[in-house]
């Protein structure tokens, strides 16, 4: 847990190099709460108990939520070409790009050079279809894991679909701060 709340300081850190950054930061009351907890060591000192331990981290999570609708409030308050050159010269858009494409599962697209086609034939055979029993080394049946869409890779558990739900709405919502951080950053006239 440690680990985790250093990492969120460090990126608190980073980001009050932004003017207004950390003036917003502490308007915030739950934030500036938030952050003397952190530096008491709350987190560490209330683990011990598992519902302390989902509460600590439900919190890590609207922290880090916090920092980046800050960081998006920031920008979205200066007209000004001096927050965004001081982004640019801490390499904030590249970061935040980064954790877009983390977040969102994108991968990075490659450019791929295409060389001569060569042509080959290939020959067309007909499929035979062989029921191989695949026995495990004990001589019980070996149990093959089925792929394709609708499978899961869990056998035996059900699909909790209001966990899901709430996954995939958490997710959303951080790529809408993130979109929301690249607007407010393009945003400016006098850029």
């Amino acid at each position: 847990m440690r680990e985790s709340w250093g990492l969120w300081l460090k990126e608190l850190d980073s980001f009050s190099d932004i003017p207004l950054y950390f003036q917003l930061f502490l308007k915030n009351n739950k934030c500036k709460e938030l952050l003397f907890k952190v530096l008491q060591g709350e987190p560490d000192a209330q683990f011990e108990k598992k519902e302390d331990r989902t509460r600590w981290e439900n919190e890590q999570k609207d922290a880090v939520q916090f920092n980046y609708k800050i960081l998006s409030e920031a920008f979205a308050m200066s007209d000004g070409p001096k927050v965004r050159e001081e982004a640019i010269k801490c390499d904030f858009l590249t970061r935040i790009l980064e954790r877009l494409g983390a977040v969102s599962g994108e991968k990075p697209r490659v450019l791929e050079e295409e060389d001569e086609v060569e042509e080959t034939t290939e020959e067309i055979t007909e499929p035979t279809l062989k029921k191989e029993e695949s026995l495990a080394e004990d001589g019980k049946k070996k149990v093959k894991k089925r792929k394709g869409v609708g499978y899961s890779t869990a056998q035996g558990q059900q699909f909790n679909v209001n966990a899901y739900l709430a996954n995939k709405k958490a997710r959303n919502e951080q790529i809408q701060v993130l979109v929301d951080i690249c607007t407010n950053f393009f945003n400016t006239d006098e850029w």
